[in-house]
């Protein structure tokens, strides 16, 4: 008996804490410790740490690590992680949505809606911020469709003008510029006047109105600050709402030379930084610190018989669209050094648009006359890839890190996959695509007709649908097939064989 005692004692051993002292190959490490290195692994990481051990799997599955996870993808602003739990499950639900909403943006699965104003008569322009989106129309009236309200705006003057020139003797006051943000709405008029209204005070009239009598070129929002700006000529007007001028919010800023192009630097998030205007002339861009005198502006770009086609410009670079003898390039100047960073080549003819702002870090798509998208690395001469599909000049291009949206002159709106550099989609309208912005899960896009005044019959006060112009809202965090207005009885799960479905996902019974 003593014997066995003896035996069983040699036999047992020291069982390790697995849960306070971490094991790491050959080595015990206490449980902070070795979170402090888990923190360095991302979601994918921890989730194959998960598979070595039960005692790994204790530590990839901490609370702290995941709600580090969901901060840094931005699924939780929240630091305190005693307030909520489940965060890796918060993480997985999110990656499920992000990937259901790539297939619906690739597959067209969504839903459409046409917004329309019939009493404004023809569409003339758009503009949006964040799910606000605002239009305005040939009488005048300025509508806005939000998530929280619909509400239409009333002109200060709406009068008509004597056409000297013309034989009918009058001509309509419409819109031919809009722009909003979260603090203002502002529209100008085709005859010099502009209005701005306040988003947040329940008034439907102007809160400031500015009459130039003069062509109002561009008129652009800041997206972060209540501040307008818009040229006509060789002057640049700004509103800025929290100036100290009570009696005048608009200060005139003469350029002394044509204004062809008009930009407002973004300013970063959470960072205090001068707010500055990219003004664009014929083969020259300046750079004006708003605030500052407007007699000491920096020139960015100064080249002669260089013209300007397009600009565009992020809070470090600013990219100037050149048309030239030499050819057509795009340069990338550096804010802060006011230097040339980088040339970008392979255009034929003048590209018609870029954008800077809301591509992806070291990237920028341009959109060219010839009808052609091409997509740079800025650390390279030479586009990555080129996209044909239009058969007219681009009008708008915006991109993120794997899908193009670009909007032509001839009315067709194309979604490109950037992996693949094929077309996934296309939506066509017979009038030219003037306005197009997509956010995560929705897509605005107007369709505006050249004709602002078409001829009618004299009886009928109502333009015809034709002849309105089209504004369209996508949202593709809805599916068509599984919308709960349909009733059930008309819902159809018909695949056609493997290989491709042809985008059918019928909504009535198949037969």
């Amino acid at each position: 008996m003593a014997h066995l005692v003896q035996v069983l004692g040699n036999l047992i051993v020291e069982v390790p804490d697995d849960i306070n002292e971490i094991p790491f190959f050959e080595t015990s490490l206490p449980r902070e410790l070795a979170i402090k290195i888990f923190m360095h692994l991302d979601a994918l990481d921890l989730c194959r740490c998960c598979q070595v051990s039960k005692a790994w799997k204790s530590l990839a599955e901490d609370e702290l690590l995941w709600n580090q996870i969901c901060r840094h993808l931005d699924y939780e602003d929240s630091t305190a992680t005693v307030e909520k739990s489940r965060w890796k499950e918060i993480v997985r639900e999110q990656v499920l949505k992000e990937r259901q909403l790539r297939q619906n943006w690739k597959m067209r699965h969504g839903e459409m809606s046409t917004l329309e104003y019939v009493t404004g008569g023809i569409l003339c322009a758009a503009n949006s911020w964040h799910h606000r989106l605002v239009a305005g129309y040939s009488n005048g009236h300025v509508r806005v469709w939000d998530d929280d309200d619909d509400c239409t705006f009333i002109p200060s003057n709406t009068a008509l003008a004597i056409n000297e020139l013309a034989e009918c003797g009058t001509v309509s006051n419409i819109i031919n510029r809009v722009c909003v943000n979260g603090h203002l709405a502002a529209a100008s008029y085709s005859q010099g006047n502009v209005d701005i209204w306040m988003m947040n005070n329940g008034k439907t009239t102007p809160f400031s109105t500015l009459t130039l009598n003069k062509h109002i070129a561009s008129l652009l929002c800041s997206k972060t600050d209540p501040l307008v700006v818009l040229h006509a000529g060789d002057t640049v007007w700004m509103y800025d709402l929290e100036s100290s001028t009570s009696d005048n919010k608009f200060s005139e800023i003469p350029v002394g030379c044509d204004v062809f192009h008009l930009h407002i630097v973004p300013t970063k998030k959470h960072r205090s930084s001068r707010r500055m205007l990219a003004i664009g002339l014929y083969d020259q861009v300046r750079i004006h610190l708003i605030g500052e005198d407007p007699n000491n502006m920096s020139v960015v770009h100064n080249t002669i018989s260089q013209k300007v086609t397009s600009l565009d410009c992020n809070s470090l670079q600013i990219a100037v669209g050149i048309h030239s003898d030499d050819g057509c390039m795009v340069k990338l100047y550096d804010l802060h050094k006011l230097k040339e960073a980088a040339t970008l080549l392979g255009n034929t003819l003048p590209v018609s648009v870029i954008n800077l702002v809301d591509s992806p870090q070291n990237s920028i798509v341009t959109g060219s006359c010839d009808g052609k998208i091409r997509i740079y690395d800025t650390r390279l001469s030479d586009p990555v890839i080129t996209l044909q599909g239009h058969a007219g000049s681009l009008k708008c291009v915006q991109m993120d890190d794997w899908k193009v949206i670009s909007g032509g002159n001839e009315g067709m709106v194309i979604v490109w996959d950037q992996r693949m550099a094929s077309k996934l989609w296309e939506q066509h309208n017979r009038h030219p695509v003037e306005y197009m912005a997509f956010k995560e899960h929705t897509m605005y896009t107007a369709n505006i007709p050249v004709d602002k005044i078409p001829e009618s019959d004299g009886f009928d006060s109502i333009y015809h649908r034709r002849y309105r112009g089209s504004l369209c809202c996508y949202d593709f965090s809805v599916d068509v097939v599984s919308h709960p207005d349909l009733p059930s009885n008309v819902l159809s799960n018909y695949d056609d064989p493997e290989g491709y479905n042809y985008n059918i996902n019928l909504a009535v019974p198949y037969d």
